[in-house]
């Protein structure tokens, strides 16, 4: 059998049946179960201020649209769709879903729509997966007109999935009318052998069941963060050379580890800007193995004896608890200090004048501001003992450990924080202090 690209949305832009010709008045468009005022309105009831005629043209809209209606704080619309027939094809994991609509509301109202749509198993309750589009606010929709804006995103379909629940559901945030605008709703099937994961906005995946996609590709219309777990990475997942394609904004590729080990080494990057682009590596409390890109990754491990490396980009790595192995590779790279000799590090390829040790001021209780520098707090020698009451940290030079001394001179033991292979030559200029 082969799928067609077909929209399984009945009636998606309010075209069928009749619709409200002015705003003081209701019409449930045909084929939507509605809640509230939901209704279907025809372009030419709009003023110059409103949604119009000239709108739907230009849209490509033709006469109608969705609105929330005359009074309700919340009114949804929605339509359930039977794919039991494509269940032979669904079951094999390669059957894509692309979700699309147009979106908007009144200029300087926050009146909003958004298009929930649910997978659903056999006894068409069960959630299988779920794609959320979110309609623009009044600042990302201008302030001169009420043009709605495309919006989509493509995903796999959940083997087991026998129903698509579709539902618009328009939210008043102000004034009398329900100004949550939508038009052109559209799912569309397509059997597919592999494809990318697009990100059309900030969206957790680390539920949805991945099969043989060759990448992730953003493609949100602002900055995006997209949440992903370690184990949707794979063979017969998410490619570990796929493709890592950025938008015109800044995204985040977020990764939490729920295994042991990870490679993003061979990560192929397009369209991507190191810094306003970046993988975010999120550890948990246990000994793990993570390898980072060719691009700037921050790495935020917890408890347990990790070893981290670091790709070629600029790396930031804050250690976490547990006595890890750092190496940042090539790169500038920041290696955040904790202050607990518990949390002592191996940092295994640290170069002066290059990479740079971080200092959190307030977790070490620092005098000093971030973005300063530590004056007399930095003391380097062969004892790796304070020698004045300023004295904080303290640097071994014969031994490459370095010293946290919480009041110098004091009656406090100092505390090993971080062990620097081949006892590089440190400065002052080497630390940084941060927030």
């Amino acid at each position: 059998m082969t799928l067609s690209t077909k929209n399984l949305v009945v009636n998606p832009g309010a075209k069928l049946g009749p619709v409200s010709t002015d705003f003081s008045t209701n019409t449930p468009p045909q084929g939507w179960v509605v809640s509230g005022t939901f209704t279907g309105v025809t372009y030419a009831a709009g003023g110059p201020s409103d949604l119009n005629a000239a709108h739907g043209l230009a849209l490509q809209g033709g006469t109608s649209y969705f609105a929330g209606g005359t009074s309700s704080l919340a009114a949804t619309a929605t339509q359930w769709i039977s794919v039991k027939s494509m269940a032979s094809e669904i079951d094999t994991g390669t059957v894509g879903a692309t979700i699309s609509g147009q979106f908007g509301g009144y200029p300087s109202q926050d009146d909003a729509m958004t298009l929930i749509v649910r997978f659903l198993g056999a006894n068409g309750v069960s959630q299988l997966g779920q794609v959320t589009l979110i309609g623009p606010d009044h600042i990302l929709r201008g302030s001169e007109s009420t043009l709605l804006l495309s919006e989509d995103s493509s995903a796999f379909i959940h083997a087991g999935t026998r129903f698509i629940e579709v539902t618009m559901s328009a939210n008043r945030a102000s004034g009398t009318y329900n100004d949550a605008y939508a038009d052109n709703i559209a799912v569309d099937l397509t059997g597919v052998t592999t494809g990318s994961v697009l990100v059309a906005a900030t969206h957790s995946i680390t539920a949805d069941t991945i099969q043989t996609a060759d990448g992730v590709v953003f493609d949100a219309t602002t900055d995006a963060v997209a949440t992903f777990l370690s184990s949707q990475f794979g063979p017969t997942h998410i490619a570990l050379n796929g493709r890592i394609e950025g938008s015109t904004n800044a995204d985040l590729l977020a990764i939490k580890l729920d295994a042991t080990g990870f490679s993003a080494a061979q990560f192929k990057f397009a369209n991507w800007t190191s810094g306003p682009d970046q993988l975010l590596f999120t550890g948990k409390a246990l000994a793990e193995a993570v390898t980072g890109s060719s691009q700037a990754d921050h790495f935020i491990m917890a408890g347990g004896a990790d070893t981290v490396a670091g790709g070629s980009g600029n790396n930031v790595i804050d250690d976490g608890a547990g006595h890890d192995v750092l190496r940042g590779n090539a790169g500038a790279d920041e290696f955040i200090l904790a202050t607990s000799s518990a949390s002592r590090d191996h940092i295994a390829d640290f170069v002066v004048d290059v990479d740079d040790l971080a200092v959190p001021v307030s977790a070490f209780g620092l005098a000093q501001a971030a973005g300063t520098t530590l004056g007399s707090a930095f003391l380097n020698n062969t004892t790796g003992l304070a020698q004045g009451a300023e004295d904080r940290f303290i640097y071994q030079s014969t031994t490459g450990k370095l010293f946290f001394d919480a009041d110098g001179t004091g009656a406090g033991a100092a505390k090993e924080i971080a062990f620097l292979a081949g006892a590089p030559v440190l400065t002052e200029s080497d630390f940084l202090l941060i927030a």
